[in-house]
C-alpha cells in the first residue's frame, strides 16, 4: 500500500514539472508573438510617417526668395522622433547649408537635399528610417 501511494505521489510530480515546462515554453512562443506583431505595426506606423513628411516636404515651396532657408524640419509625436534635414544646393545665398554651383538650364534655381529621419522613441522596439532625396528649387 506504500509504495502505491509513493508511486502515486512520484507520478504527480513528474506529471507537474512536465506541465510547468510546456506552459513555460507555451507562454514564451506566445510572448514572442506578441513581441513579433508589435515590431511589426511600430515599423509600419514608421513608414506612414516617412511618407507623411516626404510628402509635406514635396508639396511645400522652398524657392521663396524673401523667405529664410529651412535648413531642419521637426514634427512632434509621442511615440516617434520625426526629422527633415534640408541642405541647399541653389543660387540662393542666405542659405547656412548652401553651395553655388554651375547650373544647367533644368536646375537653375538649384536643388535641395532632404534627409528624413524617423525613429521610434521605444526602448524595447528600436525601429530607426531615413530616406534622402532631391527636390527642385
Amino acid at each position: 500500500m506504500i509504495r502505491k501511494k509513493s508511486f502515486a505521489l512520484l507520478v504527480t510530480i513528474l506529471f507537474l514539472i512536465s506541465f510547468s515546462f510546456l506552459s513555460l515554453y507555451i507562454l514564451e512562443i506566445k510572448t514572442f508573438q506578441s513581441d513579433t506583431q508589435t515590431k511589426q505595426y511600430q515599423t509600419i506606423q514608421a513608414q506612414f510617417h516617412l511618407s507623411f513628411i516626404k510628402g509635406f516636404i514635396t508639396k511645400l515651396d522652398l524657392n521663396q526668395n524673401d523667405e529664410p532657408c529651412i535648413n531642419t524640419i521637426n514634427i512632434e509625436n509621442d511615440q516617434f522622433y520625426i526629422t527633415a534635414n534640408l541642405s541647399y544646393i541653389s543660387s540662393k545665398q542666405d542659405c547656412t547649408h548652401s553651395s553655388n554651383p554651375i547650373f544647367d538650364s533644368t536646375y537653375t534655381n538649384g536643388v535641395a537635399i532632404i534627409d528624413i529621419y524617423v525613429e521610434s522613441r521605444s526602448s524595447m522596439f528600436h525601429i530607426k528610417l531615413h530616406e534622402r532625396f532631391l527636390k527642385k528649387l
